[in-house]
């Protein structure tokens, strides 16, 4: 009728899924029985798991010599920059969960006021969602809240691993706040190395035979990077082309 595309379709069907789902999951009972544990209880142990699981804040102070190192005295690499820049916000996120959790456990056993921020996050907890004051500090994602915490785990793995032994052969480029500002920072590299003005750079994609770990040396131009996802679509290895994707194939 108003000449939109298809895919338009799938995504009212999807916001209406979710519309009904968040309104089942607010009429479920918030009470238990005598034999079943409270929502105080099952809370309470989410929060000591979770808080248990968030790694350690980032320590820049320990950072690889490679990580951070200067192109020209006073200029610190590109690539430098931008990492720094991606853990002063991991490490922000980090220290919002910690002190919300505390808070909450405290709050749980009285000795906090349960206030709306720590309420809301009670009701996520239960609902299985990331809470509302870690989302805003966060990286968009639409994970549910175990598989949230199991993500953010390995994404700063990665940047752990990056800021502690020196920048990767291969990026994973997901991991990301911005990625768009890993794109930038490696033009910026190459226009530094080379003399060239960046506005007259654009990127070349060239895919790779082989996966991240058959990767053992970086490129001497450019980056190696991985983790990107298809949607509507398939890389066809053989032909080495986009092509459509294969009929019935769930889409990961």
């Amino acid at each position: 009728m108003f000449g939109l595309h298809s895919n338009a379709n799938i995504a009212f069907e999807m916001k209406t899924v979710n519309y009904f789902m968040d309104t089942v999951l607010s009429m479920q009972p918030r009470s238990a029985g005598s034999s079943a544990a409270s929502p105080e209880q099952i809370v309470n142990d989410l929060s000591i798991m979770y808080r248990n699981m968030v790694p350690a804040n980032l320590d820049t102070s320990k950072a690889h010599p490679l990580t951070f190192a200067e192109t020209e005295p006073g200029v610190i690499n590109s690539h430098g920059v931008f990492v720094k820049q991606e853990i002063m916000r991991f490490n922000k996120l980090l220290n919002v969960m910690k002190s919300s959790l505390v808070l909450l456990e405290k709050a749980i056993a009285g000795t906090y006021v349960m206030n709306l921020e720590l309420e809301s996050m009670f009701n996520k907890f239960l609902d299985g969602k990331v809470p509302d004051n870690w989302t805003g500090v966060a990286y968009p994602c639409l994970k549910p809240l175990g598989s949230w915490i199991k993500d953010l785990i390995k994404r700063i793995e990665f940047m752990g691993r990056w800021l502690y032994e020196g920048p990767p052969n291969c990026y994973w480029t997901p991991a990301f706040f911005f990625p768009q500002g890993f794109n930038t920072a490696t033009m910026q590299s190459y226009a530094r190395k080379n003399k060239v003005a960046i506005d007259t750079l654009a990127y070349k994609i060239t895919v790779l035979q082989c996966f991240e770990d058959g990767i053992k040396e970086a490129p001497e131009t450019g980056v190696y990077i991985y983790g990107l996802y298809m949607q509507g679509a398939r890389w066809d290895t053989n032909k080495r082309v986009v092509d459509d994707s294969h009929i019935g194939t769930p889409i990961v």
